[in-house]
């Protein structure tokens, strides 16, 4: 497992599993511990979940997780995949009917 962040489009699939809840990077400002016991030092990427009960995932936790959970299993990779596509076209049209660029250009001031 690498030492870098984890890749995106895996971390939006994972998030896609928590409609509402999705799981954030951020960079800890102090020491934490994970929900499985793996201190988080000042300076690490760890993971987030808001709303509800707040869970915390080192960069190891969140890596083993998503492995035992989508990499390991096909069916379920494949509804999380579908689940964030879906949410990421979703907020493609929403941008495409609310931005202001799209706005301007509807209007043909562009």
């Amino acid at each position: 497992m690498s030492t870098d962040s984890i890749d995106i489009g895996r971390l939006g699939s994972f998030s896609a599993l928590f409609p509402g809840r999705p799981w954030r990077a951020t960079t800890a400002q102090k020491q934490h511990v994970d929900a499985f016991g793996v201190v988080i030092k000042p300076g690490e990427i760890y993971y987030r979940q808001r709303g509800g009960k707040r869970h915390k995932l080192s960069q190891l936790s969140m890596e083993r997780l998503i492995h035992i959970l989508l990499d390991s299993n096909q069916p379920l990779l494949e509804l999380a995949d579908k689940l964030y596509q879906r949410e990421m076209d979703e907020l493609q049209q929403y941008h495409a009917k609310y931005s202001p660029i799209a706005r301007l250009d509807r209007e043909g001031h562009l």
